[in-house]
């Protein structure tokens, strides 16, 4: 057992684990988008990466001087920002607007949206299913193997601990780190 501070598995080291890009690349994915007409999709269950991808991705184009707006849907229906549509004001054909967790937007919302993108830049998303909006740029599927080597980079001795938590989590490697944070953090005293 650890501290939160000692605890290999704590946000800070999971935020600087590579990003893992699959049977592709961030070039080719970008090639793809522009192929696309810059717009596309990152589709997958939970937790298999579309997020890290999609900030790797966004931190690539705002590096080549495009503006990035980035709205993220939560699964409990909350948004990031909360006031989207105010966020959104003008944007141009230099701006990219990344749609996280899009899935989650209601029927009135993805409509606004969808209207809302026809005058940007480019759109890029994650969903759970292939939109019909959007052309599907990568498919991210569950990999034990990955999920593994990522906690292994943690925590060295805790290769069967991880292939264990990510079986249990079903194939979600969020679920399976906070397992992981959990199963090393010191017990709570009352």
């Amino acid at each position: 057992m650890s501290s939160a501070a000692d605890n290999p598995f704590r946000t800070s080291r999971l935020l600087a684990l590579p990003v893992h890009w699959g049977d592709t690349t961030p070039e080719a994915l970008l090639a793809r988008w522009h192929a696309s007409g810059r717009r596309g999709a990152l589709v997958g269950p939970h937790g298999t990466g579309k997020t890290t991808c999609l900030r790797a991705l966004a931190a690539r184009l705002a590096a080549e001087g495009w503006t990035i707006l980035w709205l993220q849907w939560h699964d409990d229906g909350t948004t990031t920002p909360l006031d989207w549509r105010a966020t959104l004001g003008p944007a141009g054909p230099r701006t990219v607007v990344c749609l996280d967790g899009s899935e989650n937007l209601g029927p009135l919302a993805a409509y606004r949206i969808f209207r809302y993108t026809r005058g940007v830049g480019g759109v890029l998303a994650t969903r759970h299913r292939r939109p019909w909006f959007l052309p599907t740029l990568a498919l991210h599927r569950p990999s034990a193997e990955v999920f593994t080597a990522h906690a292994a980079v943690l925590a060295p001795d805790a290769a069967d601990e991880a292939r264990a938590a990510f079986a249990a989590a079903r194939g979600n490697a969020h679920e399976a780190f906070r397992r992981l944070y959990l199963a090393h953090s010191e017990p709570t005293r009352a």
